[in-house]
């Protein structure tokens, strides 16, 4: 395996890291008819950065506090308010 395909898994790892502490704290949650995640409540988002700071001085989580931070940031930045097929669908006028 290359060192490109490494990257992008640990990039993906640290994603799902970040969704997992932004599901936990009540940021965002996941759709359970598309399993797209959506941001429900952007004030908990400072939660999350607390969790993942907690669990790394605990070793639970093994990574570096800013590359996680950043994570969280920029996924959180990305979510939609609702579920985008959801979304599709309700205002679908076709």
């Amino acid at each position: 395996m290359g060192i490109v395909q490494h990257m992008m898994e640990d990039r993906d790892d640290l994603y799902g890291i970040a969704a997992d502490l932004l599901e936990d704290v009540g940021a965002i949650k996941t759709c359970r008819i598309h399993g797209n995640r959506y941001l429900t409540n952007e004030s908990r988002i400072k939660n999350a950065y607390k969790m993942g700071n907690f669990k790394i001085t605990r070793n639970v989580l093994e990574c570096d506090r800013k590359v996680l931070s950043d994570a969280i940031k920029d996924l959180a930045g990305k979510l939609f308010n609702v579920c985008p097929s959801c979304e599709n669908v309700m205002f679908d006028d076709g």
